[in-house]
C-alpha cells in the first residue's frame, strides 16, 4: 500500500466532514398559511406552476402533477390544502325553497371538512417532494383577473 493510501485512509478515520446545512438542509414549506387566508378570502381555484421546467431541468412528478392539477383549469383550492367544501344553504322563508347562503362579499359561504391530513402543513410538498420549488397559482373562478402567485415562503 502506498504511502499516500495510508495516510488518506488514516485521515478518513480521523478528520471531521463539514458539510455546510444549506447543502442538506431544504427551505421549509410554509405555504399553508398564506393558501387558507387566500381561501378565507374567496380565492378558490389552485393551478400548478412547473418551475423546474422553466428552468431547463424538468422534475418528471411535478410535470405530472402539473398536467393533473391544470386539467379543467385547475383545481379546488380547498381540496388542495386537504378540505372538502361543503357549501351553506338557506330556507326562503318565502317559498320554502333552498338557497345558497351568501356572506357580505356575494361568495357562498362554506364550512370545511378535513378529509386529507396535510404532512406538517406543507401543502406544495405534500402533493409533490420536499425541496420542490414550484409554485401555485391561485385565483378566483369569478374574477380571473385577480391572480396571485404563491411559492413554498408563503
Amino acid at each position: 500500500m502506498s504511502s499516500f493510501q495510508e495516510w488518506s485512509d488514516q485521515l478518513s478515520k480521523r478528520a471531521p466532514i463539514l458539510i455546510p446545512l444549506n447543502k442538506i438542509a431544504v427551505a421549509q414549506d410554509n405555504s399553508y398559511a398564506k393558501l387558507y387566508d387566500l381561501l378565507m378570502k374567496g380565492y378558490d381555484r389552485v393551478r400548478w406552476v412547473n418551475t423546474e421546467e422553466l428552468q431547463g431541468s424538468p422534475c418528471p412528478l411535478c410535470r405530472q402533477i402539473a398536467e393533473q392539477v391544470n386539467h379543467d383549469g385547475g383545481i379546488d383550492l380547498a381540496n388542495f390544502l386537504g378540505f372538502r367544501k361543503n357549501l351553506k344553504f338557506v330556507v326562503n322563508q318565502e317559498t320554502g325553497e333552498k338557497q345558497p347562503d351568501f356572506d357580505e362579499n356575494g361568495m357562498q359561504k362554506f364550512d370545511l371538512e378535513p378529509v386529507v391530513e396535510i404532512y406538517k402543513n406543507a401543502p406544495l410538498y405534500n402533493w409533490s417532494h420536499v425541496g420542490c420549488r414550484c409554485l401555485l397559482l391561485v385565483f378566483n373562478s369569478n374574477d380571473t383577473e385577480r391572480n396571485i402567485l404563491v411559492t413554498r415562503a408563503g
